[in-house]
């Protein structure tokens, strides 16, 4: 190995994957721990949110050195966009998000 693979870092020393990871985790978390009391309109997207989390933070713990950085922009975006709803449904019922 050169001494320029040794100083790139891998993808889960990246700060893209701790932080997506976290976001996926902690949104995963607070949406279950409010689903109990989610207002019946919005509980099957909350649900479906939830399982979205858990994909996206198995993606995310798949990413390697080999993944196209497309691939990962795409997962990055859908995390955000994702995060996003949820925020908005958090607000919008007076529930917070970490």
């Amino acid at each position: 190995m050169s001494d320029e693979d040794r100083e790139a870092p891998t993808p889960k020393q990246s700060g893209s994957f701790g932080i997506m990871l976290s976001i996926c985790r902690d949104s995963k978390l607070d949406l279950e721990r409010w689903l109990p009391s989610v207002p019946q309109p919005i509980e099957k997207r909350v649900i479906e949110l939830i399982q979205e989390f858990k994909k996206l933070s198995v993606r995310v713990q798949g990413w390697t050195i080999d993944t196209p950085q497309e691939s990962k922009r795409a997962t990055v975006d859908l995390i955000l966009e994702l995060r996003a709803e949820a925020q908005g449904f958090a607000n919008r019922y007076g529930y917070k998000l970490r």
